[in-house]
């Protein structure tokens, strides 16, 4: 008899588990004004993910992978285009108006680029062509630097505690926290410094662990001040039901999209798991850089991408391990 083999638990999820546990019990330790004084480390625990992801990311993906152009012009344009119109009316036409902060957080969500690593893995494990994931997943990362931002302000978004914003002031802060140490990995890569390729998997823990650090920071910030109102915590139920729509309607129409254009069903898999995907390991640090790592509300502004990490993860690795055993894409 063949042993059965028991799921096993994403250690990063465990640890999400954790901390947010952590923040509620003890948030004097994590606040901007606690024993840590995290604010500053907050900082440079963005600038340092983004030195990983420069160092990560080969740019020679990009230069090899446009064979597939028709592939990867629709695929942008879901991850850029189509996530942002899509979310906007359906929350227009949703029941439920949520509060300023949840409503931001969802926008945000949807203008995120792709996953880094796990478009990738589902796609070679449904079958498809990691090639061609793996050259969206470089683009839509290169490209998310700028865009993410570029939309938050043309959603006019609550940035840094709803003040007005100082455009100059704004993008001081996306060139000194995302873009400069992106640019300072990608130029030590270019130099032969290849040691992330070398160790991808502390790598990945390092990040996965600066992740956990922010994500605690932000959210001993909250509950230190008092954040989540009435109005937040009574959401919470209709944003968990919005995120599943969301989710599930995503997941319909870029199969349906991708059928319409005609193009082969060798790609399917990377032009849907890198269109449906949203980066939590890029996502929090952007969302920190963005709406200030001392901004009391930015716990509220990430829930929309922290409810939607879980069930992309789960949903998506079901929906690989389907096409593997049928191998046939087009019965999706």
């Amino acid at each position: 008899k063949k042993e059965m083999k028991r799921p096993s638990i994403d250690p990063f999820l465990a640890g999400i588990c954790l901390v947010l546990p952590a923040a509620w019990l003890w948030p004097e330790m994590g606040a901007k004004e606690g024993i840590l004084r995290t604010g500053m480390l907050t900082k440079f625990a963005i600038g340092t993910i983004f030195l990983i992801q420069g160092l990560s990311l080969n740019g020679k993906h990009l230069q090899e992978g446009f064979s597939c152009g028709k592939v990867h012009l629709f695929t942008q344009g879901w991850i850029f285009a189509g996530w942002p119109i899509m979310t906007w009316l359906i929350l227009q036409a949703f029941p439920i108006k949520f509060s300023t902060d949840l409503h931001t957080g969802i926008l945000f969500l949807a203008v995120l680029p792709t996953t880094i690593s796990t478009a990738v893995v589902y796609t070679e494990k449904a079958g498809g062509n990691p090639a061609t994931a793996l050259f969206n997943v470089t683009l839509a990362n290169f490209l998310g630097i700028l865009v993410v931002p570029l939309y938050m302000m043309l959603f006019q978004a609550n940035l840094e505690k709803s003040l007005p914003l100082d455009t100059w002031a704004f993008f001081q802060k996306i060139i000194l926290l995302l873009a400069l140490p992106f640019a300072i990995g990608q130029t030590m890569r270019k130099m032969g410094f290849l040691l992330m390729d070398e160790h991808k998997l502390v790598s990945r823990n390092l990040c996965q662990g600066l992740i956990l650090f922010i994500l605690w920071a932000a959210f001993s910030n909250s509950f230190e001040q008092r954040v989540f109102s009435r109005e937040e915590i009574v959401q919470l139920p209709q944003l968990c039901g919005f995120i599943v729509l969301l989710t599930i309607i995503v997941r319909v129409l870029v199969p349906a999209t991708y059928r319409i254009t005609g193009m082969h069903a060798e790609h399917l898999p990377s032009a849907f798991f890198c269109s449906t995907e949203k980066t939590l390991a890029a996502g929090l640090p952007m969302a920190t850089a963005l709406f200030g790592s001392e901004n009391p509300a930015l716990a509220i502004l990430i829930l929309p991408v922290l409810i939607y990490h879980p069930l992309q993860l789960f949903l998506d690795g079901a929906i690989a391990s389907g096409w593997s055993q049928t191998g046939e894409k087009e019965t999706y």
